[in-house]
């Protein structure tokens, strides 16, 4: 819910101070009650200084005029390595 939102951004914030998570929208369709949206989000980490650089897919369910369901699909393996540093066996 909007708590959860909420939340989460607070954590990006720490994990971004300095350049902040640049968050683009590079395509987006809606059809009935759902939308789609490719994204790439970059900036630097704070505690290693790595370049963060992903792309994503976001699917938005809307019901009433509010999201009701959203799936993320991205890159979880480039999002590992960049914050933690040890390539996933």
């Amino acid at each position: 819910g909007r708590k959860a939102v909420e939340q989460l951004v607070a954590q990006v914030i720490t994990v971004f101070p300095k350049t902040g998570l640049h968050v683009k929208i590079d395509q987006m369709t809606c059809e009935n009650n759902r939308v789609a949206a490719v994204c790439h989000a970059e900036g630097s980490v704070s505690a290693n200084g790595k370049r963060y650089d992903n792309r994503y897919h976001f699917l938005f369910y809307f019901e009433n005029g509010k999201i009701k369901e959203v799936h993320e699909y991205m890159d979880s393996l480039l999002l590992h390595n960049v914050f933690f540093g040890e390539p996933v066996a």
